[in-house]
């Protein structure tokens, strides 16, 4: 008792490799976490697109990593060649992808304040960019946001795919279905737009329109993925304002917090 997560069950919807240390935090404040992966990652189905453009890399200007799977992936691919980053200049989407990228010994040039591809590309803006070569490792379901905005803005944009999204094939959809039927969740969270998309094809259907109608509280790691939420008629309750692990928990423990502050006072 007195923990602000005290017994609030979170679903963690991300891979085991990156929730260790989030489910960590979720038990620390009284949480229990409940892991149930959605995203499945695997390599693309051809590396020869890439594969041509490390062979050019010092050609290009930038490179822009949108994840860090983004950047974990072509890492390895350059890695397995002998290859470096080199001078190319480098931005990354969020802090937490910026973050992995200064662990792995890079530099990253530009962060945005928002972190979605419409605040990278109002950085973007800061800057010239005519004539600037842009390459982009992404996932083979990446939005085209990013290409089309920089290419209309003059620069010379090439998308590459470093792997592929799936959703998680040993993720038991009966036991999600379970756990919403019996209102044993107080929380789902969502850390990309393909980790919930994955999420509603693992459910299927009828459970999708089942937790329409729970009571179930969504939290978005950003704007970008709660606007991916509620295009398929969710509500976000909780959507973190810093883009980060901490930021998503912080997020979740505040409208915990206040919740139970609400109780309190109208008791």
């Amino acid at each position: 008792m007195g923990k602000p997560l005290y017994n609030k069950k979170i679903v963690v919807t991300r891979n085991p490799e990156s929730a260790g240390s989030f489910s960590e935090k979720i038990r620390i404040l009284g949480g229990i976490p409940v892991l149930f992966p959605t995203i499945q990652i695997g390599p693309p189905v051809s590396w020869t697109v890439c594969d041509e453009a490390i062979e050019t890399l010092e050609s290009y200007d930038w490179i822009v990593f949108s994840s860090v799977n983004a950047f974990e992936a072509f890492h390895q691919r350059l890695n397995s060649q002998k290859r470096v980053l080199g001078n190319i200049k480098i931005a990354a989407v969020g802090q937490m992808t910026a973050a992995f990228i200064n662990q792995n010994g890079n530099k990253v040039d530009i962060i945005p304040e928002n972190y979605s591809a419409k605040g990278l590309i109002e950085e973007f803006d800061k800057i010239q960019l005519k004539r600037e070569k842009i390459l982009i490792p992404a996932s083979d379901i990446a939005p085209p946001t990013l290409y089309e905005e920089l290419s209309a803005r003059g620069a010379a944009v090439k998308t590459v795919e470093v792997y592929h999204t799936g959703p998680n094939s040993d993720a038991d959809p009966k036991l999600m279905g379970g756990l919403i039927r019996r209102d044993e969740i107080d929380c789902l969270t969502f850390f990309s737009p393909s980790a919930f998309s994955a999420f509603l094809q693992i459910i299927g259907t009828q459970l999708v329109e089942e937790l329409k109608k729970s009571e179930v509280l969504i939290a978005a790691i950003g704007p970008t993925t709660a606007e991916e939420i509620s295009k398929n008629d969710f509500n976000v309750d909780i959507i973190a304002t810093k883009s980060t692990q901490d930021g998503m928990l912080s997020a979740i423990t505040t409208y915990f917090e206040n919740m139970n502050l609400n109780k309190e006072v109208t008791k």
